[in-house]
């Protein structure tokens, strides 16, 4: 049979030789800063969503905008169109008579 060394555990190991300590807290490190890292862009992405929910607003309103534009200019073409109609009625520059107005009419024949 051949000799094996005892199996150690990775701390136990690490304490024993410099080098795997120093690995073993290269290790932790780099961990702790990848954790940190990743919630820095957890933090990023974040705002990133709030800045295109803010877009969609902003486009949303730019979309309102330009249906408004667009009622404008029909209102403009309306009422173009309801005074060329009114210039072609006939002229009423005499007022009725107050007698006129107050005109009674009978039902009977």
């Amino acid at each position: 049979m051949s000799a094996h060394a005892p199996i150690t555990s990775p701390s136990r190991a690490a304490a024993e030789d410099p080098q795997l300590q120093q690995c073993h807290d290269d290790i932790e490190r780099l961990t702790r800063r990848l954790r940190s890292v990743s919630q820095r862009l957890e933090g990023i992405e974040d705002g990133v969503e709030r800045l295109d929910d803010r877009l969609a607003e902003v486009s949303a309103a730019s979309d309102t905008a330009e249906r408004l534009r667009r009622v404008e200019e029909l209102l403009t073409a309306l009422t173009a169109e309801v005074q060329a109609l009114a210039g072609r009625l006939p002229d009423e520059s005499e007022p009725v008579s107050r007698d006129q107005e107050r005109l009674e009419v009978s039902s009977e024949g």
